[in-house]
């Protein structure tokens, strides 16, 4: 009895580790597909940062400006491997097969393609529009939790 129910137990281990597999793997091949890697490419831009940190880089010089952007460019560039594990293991968790196929399928359109090429400078502009309301917001807290916070 004990070696029949050990059998099953590696039987249930080896499918549940394939199907994790064959996530990781589409995944993979999700995350790696030209129009995500252009995606992320376009994350890593210039073009990204400048939008990302609207009014107060146009308060900067060229030098300056110059200098943020080679900063940041080299530290994001460190985590890039990370960002792409991250992705891809998010990718996995969060989708089944079934949807993962269908969102390959989606950016593999002229569609799907111009839609996916659109999100770096949607969410560019978004945080663009967040980050003062946000900024403030923050300073908002740290001055109530400084005031009001009995110590």
């Amino acid at each position: 009895m004990r070696t029949l129910i050990a059998v099953l137990f590696v039987l249930i281990v080896s499918v549940a580790n394939s199907k994790d597999q064959a996530l990781i793997d589409a995944a993979t091949e999700y995350v790696d597909n030209p129009v995500q890697v252009k995606v992320m490419d376009e994350m890593f831009s210039p073009e990204t940062i400048f939008a990302q940190f609207g009014p107060h880089m146009q308060q900067l010089t060229k030098q300056q400006k110059d200098k943020i952007v080679e900063i940041i460019l080299s530290e994001l560039n460190k985590m890039r491997g990370f960002l792409r594990t991250a992705m891809i293991d998010s990718t996995a968790e969060i989708y089944n097969l079934e949807e993962i196929s269908a969102l390959k399928d989606f950016s593999s359109t002229k569609i799907g393609s111009s839609a996916m090429a659109k999100l770096t400078p949607y969410f560019s502009s978004a945080m663009s529009k967040i980050a003062p309301v946000s900024e403030q917001m923050i300073r908002n807290i740290q001055n109530r939790i400084k005031n009001e916070v009995p110590k």
